[in-house]
């Protein structure tokens, strides 16, 4: 016999306490079937009152209409009220320089405790499901987490009580009960865009029975683990000793713990360095946005640098910086102008174009600039092809400055005649090009980069495993010719122009940084 699906939520809620029938609950509400199915349980099951929030992310602007109007109709159905805000998930974005999935989340967490504030409700009710648990894990996994978990039914997030009381219930119950009443909902196209990690996980995986009963029971034996470090490292934590923007403490410690233990420390520091600055803003910040290569890095300096001899340094997110020495690990912010902390290292401008008609060839290069870069263009004859490959050694490979690290970094060129600037060079087959301008701007969504290998990786993606840090990715030139991305200043050429036995006539883009003084 089927169990009743709100039989099953009902003692969630009970086994979990997460909210007492009065209890005033604000609902956070998409109109896709899992808000509208976590609508029906608290019709069912709850007394108190009940709030719904929905979001415009701003981001699928051809929907907007038919998304509002089956709102009213899910209003007008179940009798109820729903306040609907527009957040600026784009800007935000920018801004910080984080993924629109990242923004939207933050936008939603700030916007759902400040409606939660005014209605003074007791709890933030989300309509996360057992599918969703999953995928969490399976996430957390894939970016590398010692103790990978899923979610939890309840959690306090920034002093505020989340709770997710349909954990037990799966996608297919879901939709099968909605589609068996005939319920209205919205259908989010953006959950089939594979340029959002979780759709990556949400489609690629699908887990069955037996692996799902392996994951739920590494899922509790993590849950046990985490306990056990949890109070363990808090001890850790009050060692740390602080003194304004600088954490510090004793890498003593690695005496007494092993790998998993250290590393769940480490994470646990950064976080605790980041949830330290407190803000009076209404919106949420992005924190820690650490990965677990971060992590990595840390564990093996500590374990293989001679600290007593060297310095380990590390960029993290947020502009901080890790460093060892002398058996010292130290986490410290970076010194920067209060009144425009992203001026510097963040600055935007418009896209610079520059036409190729007006280029000539000539020994001294045409000079452009844009942010804090000088770039400067030439146009090369190249009769014999042998002659000029010897020259350019860099055609098919990585552009970087030195062997490990590039500009970004601030690291010095080797050789460099240009005191106090920091160069990186790229080389393109002139006559393969149709379009008769190059455009140079910084990040915006959905860009993609085609290497020589013909792997294709989101910049996202690319900065991750290139370990770029999460505060210069914003600031990092982006090189188009034809809509084609063709460089990532510094760090990545693509696939597309490079030089032949045939080329005639060679594209040299020099990138200069200038020094920050």
């Amino acid at each position: 016999m089927e169990v009743n699906p709100f039989e099953i939520i009902k003692n969630s809620i009970s086994n979990h306490n997460l909210f007492k029938k009065t209890d005033t609950l604000l609902v956070s509400f998409s109109g896709g079937p899992d808000s509208v199915f976590l609508m029906k349980a608290l019709k069912k099951l709850h007394t108190g009152p009940l709030i719904y929030v929905h979001f415009v992310h701003g981001l699928r602007l051809s929907d907007e209409k038919k998304e509002a109007a089956l709102l009213k109709e899910i209003e007008r159905k179940n009798n109820i009220l729903i306040i609907t805000r527009r957040i600026p998930t784009k800007a935000y974005a920018k801004k910080f320089g984080v993924s629109i999935e990242h923004a939207g989340r933050l936008l939603r967490h700030s916007f759902l405790i400040h409606f939660s504030n005014l209605k003074k409700a007791s709890h933030i009710v989300t309509g996360h499901h057992f599918d969703d648990h999953v995928e969490t894990y399976l996430l957390k996994k894939q970016r590398g987490s010692t103790y990978p978990i899923g979610l939890n039914f309840k959690a306090h997030l920034y002093n505020k009580s989340f709770i997710k009381p349909l954990l037990e219930i799966n996608k297919k119950t879901i939709l099968k009960t909605l589609n068996t009443d005939n319920e209205i909902f919205i259908k989010d196209p953006s959950n089939d865009n594979l340029i959002y990690e979780r759709n990556i996980i949400r489609h690629s995986t699908q887990p069955t029975a037996s692996k799902i009963k392996l994951i739920l029971k590494d899922i509790k034996n993590n849950l046990l683990t985490s306990k056990n470090l949890k109070e363990r490292t808090s001890l850790l934590i009050n060692r740390i000793n602080v003194k304004r923007n600088e954490f510090s403490i004793s890498t003593k410690f690695l005496e007494t713990t092993d790998q998993g233990e250290c590393k769940f420390f480490l994470n646990s520091f950064i976080h605790f360095v980041f949830s330290s600055k407190k803000t009076k803003k209404k919106l949420i910040t992005p924190s820690s946005v650490h990965s677990s290569k971060h992590i990595d890095s840390i564990y093996d300096a500590l374990k293989k640098h001679n600290t007593k001899l060297t310095s380990f340094k590390l960029n993290i997110p947020n502009f901080h910086t890790v460093q060892i020495n002398k058996n010292i690990l130290k986490i410290y912010s970076e010194k920067r102008d209060n009144k425009h902390p992203l001026q510097n290292k963040n600055k935007i401008t418009n896209d610079l174009v520059i036409n190729f008609e007006n280029l000539t060839e000539a020994k001294s290069p045409s000079a452009y600039d844009f942010n804090d870069y000088k770039i400067e263009i030439t146009l090369m004859k190249s009769p014999h092809i042998k002659e000029a490959s010897e020259k350019i050694p860099l055609i098919n490979q990585k552009t970087t400055l030195s062997d490990k690290t590039s500009f970004i970094y601030k690291s010095k060129a080797p050789n460099s005649s240009n005191s106090g600037f920091i160069e990186s060079i790229s080389f393109y087959d002139f006559e393969t090009i149709k379009d008769n301008s190059l455009i140079i701007r910084t990040r915006k969504s959905n860009e993609k980069i085609t290497t020589f290998g013909n792997q294709t990786k989101t910049l996202k993606k690319y900065f991750i495993d290139a370990k770029i840090p999460q505060e210069f990715r914003q600031s990092v030139p982006l090189f188009f010719i034809e809509n084609t991305l063709v460089w990532i200043g510094g760090f990545q050429r693509s696939k597309h122009y490079k030089i032949t036995k045939n080329t005639k006539q060679i594209l040299k883009i020099e990138l200069i940084k200038k020094n920050h003084k």
